[in-house]
């Protein structure tokens, strides 16, 4: 009866080890393929989040349909206007480039005009207007450039890259303004340039 008993016990013992050992592999096993799990997962925010990835992902948030030129320019178009993008995964800086929103002919009176109300614009701006002649068509454009920064430590990615892309339509305004406030300054000395030639004559 004894010896049974004994047997009895020593079974128990076999099985609760090999239950152990069963569970303790399933733990190993969970536990490997939960390290992988974290593993890929890092790897997958690694890559989302250097500059050019995250960019996309931003353009997308705020609404932008993205495409790619052969340079590897990245193509928006945000309230109508079109912007292109310069940006790769190693750097953090990104150069936003705007379509030419106007242009006047070079013989224009008005030219020297618009010259010089992109150069007044430019002052306290983080928008850089830019002009620029083309001597085949003979005209002169006005386009907006600026570069900024761009990584995933910036809070509020999506509000800081509208905020960016808004300040392109405030540069606009601004050359505008310089513009006509630069035209009314000289109707005005053509005015009291008449008003003294008249006395003169």
């Amino acid at each position: 009866m004894s010896a049974l008993i004994v047997l009895f016990i020593l079974v128990c013992i076999f099985l609760a080890g090999k239950i152990g050992y069963a569970i303790g592999r399933d733990k190993r096993a969970k536990s490997d393929y939960e390290d992988a799990d974290k593993a890929i997962d890092a790897a997958i925010d690694g890559e989302d989040e250097k500059p050019r990835n995250l960019l996309l992902n931003t353009l997308e948030e705020i609404g932008c349909q993205c495409s790619v030129d052969e340079n590897d320019v990245i193509q928006v178009k945000y309230q109508g206007e079109a912007f292109d993008f310069y940006a790769n995964n190693e750097s953090p800086y990104i150069n936003i480039v705007g379509s030419a929103w106007t242009c006047i002919d070079m013989d224009d009176p008005d030219a020297d005009l618009l010259k010089q109300a992109v150069n007044e614009a430019n002052f306290g701006s983080i928008i850089t207007s830019i002009y620029k002649t083309n001597e085949e068509k003979h005209y002169i454009i006005v386009f907006c450039y600026t570069k900024i920064v761009f990584i995933h430590d910036i809070h509020d990615r999506k509000y800081y890259l509208e905020a960016m892309l808004s300040a392109f339509f405030i540069a606009h305004n601004t050359v505008k303004e310089e513009f006509n406030k630069l035209q009314q300054a000289r109707e005005e000395r053509l005015k009291k340039s008449l008003a003294n030639n008249k006395y003169q004559c």
